[in-house]
């Protein structure tokens, strides 16, 4: 028998996209934006001027100009993988998803660590927060000594940011590594619990308007401010940092996996089987309005 595809396939895709649900909760998903290796996501331009008491005539023709967020996605692949006989015949799933696990090493972590970089805008001006509270232990990969603590009102200043650029109300997350994530519980202890909502862990009650969610880490960066990649080491004055935005400013996105296979190889006493899927995110405003980064100072 050849390779059992009504397995494999749907095997494979839930290795790469094994935290997509997480993703999508906390981001706006823009795969009907993918082409080929590019997303597309319409910006709508200025609204047009608003005419109060106007007695001239005729009025002047107003033209709205669009623009276009775009971004490249990456590609991630399952190298070939040999499948043997004795698993290519009524194979359970279980058994599949163990095979491919072994081969995949994390890729859907990965993909969803890479997405939270990329939702990053950086140290844009007036659109992001520095840490103001007590001295604590950094823990940033290869960070050394201390960095200041985030305190409530470092999150009371990333809402006043999103108010002030008309931000809606609703749908506000603050998406914390577990560093910061504890400080700031241990400074609001009294006033809410720690809850897990469907594998989330957060506070049981908004903060300031926001969801506040808990995750091992979200983005490390330099001492500047500039993002790390994923799995980087880091260096003695690298910082963490936490995302508080809309949901709907920030975009993943991703293509359909694709499963290739040989049948019957002599020389390897089986099949072959690989694969690719292709992932990216990135921030949705081109004015990167929506998204207030929270370092560590």
């Amino acid at each position: 028998m050849s390779v059992n595809k009504e397995i494999w396939l749907p095997v494979i895709e839930d290795n790469f996209y094994s935290n997509w649900e997480v993703l999508t909760r906390l981001g706006k998903d823009d795969s009907v934006y993918v082409d080929n290796k590019k997303v597309y996501i319409p910006n709508a331009g200025a609204p047009g001027s608003i005419l109060t008491n106007n007695t001239s005539y005729p009025v002047a023709v107003e033209e709205r100009t669009d623009t276009t967020v775009e971004y490249d996605i990456n590609s991630y692949q399952l190298p070939p993988v040999r499948i043997g006989k004795f698993d290519t015949k009524d194979i359970t799933y279980n058994k599949a998803m163990s095979v491919a696990s072994d081969f995949m090493g994390g890729i859907g972590e990965h993909i969803m660590y890479t997405a939270f970089k990329d939702w990053y805008i950086g140290k844009e001006t007036n659109k992001y927060v520095e840490t103001t509270g007590s001295d604590a232990p950094g823990e940033a990969p290869g960070a050394t000594g201390d960095r200041k603590a985030i305190t409530e009102a470092d999150v009371k200043k990333a809402a006043k940011i999103l108010d002030k650029q008309k931000v809606a109300p609703t749908n506000r997350i603050l998406l914390l590594p577990s560093t910061m994530f504890y400080q700031l519980h241990d400074s609001v202890i009294e006033k809410f619990d720690i809850v897990d909502n469907d594998g989330l862990a957060m506070f049981d009650k908004e903060f300031y308007g926001f969801q506040v969610v808990k995750m091992p880490f979200v983005i490390n960066a330099t001492s500047a401010g500039v993002a790390r990649p994923v799995g980087h080491n880091g260096g003695a004055t690298d910082i963490e940092i936490g995302l508080a935005y809309h949901k709907d400013a920030v975009s993943v996105a991703r293509s359909q996996t694709y499963m290739y296979d040989s049948e019957n190889r002599p020389e390897y006493y089986g099949d072959i089987v690989s694969a690719e899927a292709w992932s990216g995110a990135k921030y949705r405003r081109t004015d990167y309005v929506g998204v207030v980064p929270i370092l560590q100072d």
